[in-house]
């Protein structure tokens, strides 16, 4: 019933776009409905009929001529290039104003989502440029930002690389600022394997150039130890990583394949991730 309704509207604004722009033009308009099939209520004003028709799928704006070699007074092909281009542009603008007088009323009922910074790392850069928690981000990069998913967006097509400066503008307490500074990096060793799930072992995929790959273990085996300890799922692994870190050192993977058990020295490999040292809606 809603989605109908929300039809109904739409076609009743482009069809009513049609409508004022034919009479404008002095074109006859025949008849102006809403919805298709036989007339339910139908009464006749100014020459033209307006009607409610029986199935609420669509509507029309009969002119008169309109579907006819007929230039005669009154008709749609009498009327100057401009008015005819002018009413059968009037539907589409009329739906566009439409869209655009309810994102108004929905931006005003609903507000929007500035960026505002969530969250300061502890003891980050950031930190110590003199971000803060409640500030309004309003440019990163030198790119403007309006919305949250602005900067979202920038961020994704434009990758922070190590070394590079972040430069900010922030709102406070209704006063702008500027923030500089060098991104913090986070520093991790990797073994280089992607797992079918979160609570399974198996090697779904292996990440070319990194030290599982390289020391030939291939999709489908299955990680049981690392370092001797057994590891029978996701949980345990996890676990065995929080309380033994990967580092430089040399480590032990026993693993299976077609029943048959294998073991491979590897060394965990750096990946150095530069990270901003904020977070925000």
């Amino acid at each position: 019933m809603i989605a109908v309704i929300i039809f109904s509207v739409v076609i009743l604004i482009h069809e009513l776009g049609h409508f004022l722009l034919a009479k404008k033009n002095h074109i006859e308009v025949l008849e102006f409905s809403l919805g298709m099939g036989p007339r339910i209520i139908s009464t006749v004003k100014g020459g033209t009929r307006y009607s409610v028709k029986l199935f609420p799928l669509g509507g029309s704006c009969a002119m008169a001529g309109e579907d006819a070699e007929d230039d005669s007074p009154g008709t749609f092909n009498s009327a100057p290039v401009w008015g005819r281009i002018a009413v059968v542009a009037a539907g589409p603008i009329f739906n566009f104003l439409l869209a655009f007088v309810l994102s108004v009323i929905i931006v005003g009922c609903m507000g929007y989502d500035p960026a505002t910074v969530l969250e300061v790392t502890q003891n980050s850069a950031a930190e110590k440029a003199g971000l803060k928690k409640g500030d309004v981000i309003t440019e990163y990069q030198g790119y403007h930002i309006d919305l949250g998913k602005d900067l979202y967006v920038y961020s994704y097509l434009n990758e922070l690389k190590e070394g590079d400066t972040i430069h900010l503008k922030i709102k406070r307490d209704g006063k702008e600022q500027e923030i500089s500074y060098k991104p913090d990096v986070n520093v991790r060793y990797l073994l280089g394997f992607n797992r079918s799930d979160v609570n399974s072992m198996t090697v779904e995929s292996l990440i070319k150039g990194m030290p599982l790959e390289e020391a030939g273990l291939e999709a489908g085996d299955v990680i049981t130890k690392i370092n001797g300890v057994e590891v029978p799922d996701g949980n345990a692994y996890e676990k065995y990583i929080e309380e033994h870190p990967l580092s430089d050192e040399p480590v032990t993977i026993t693993y299976e394949r077609n029943g048959l058990e294998y073991e491979a020295e590897i060394t965990p490999r750096e990946y150095r991730t530069p990270v901003s040292g904020f977070g925000y809606n």
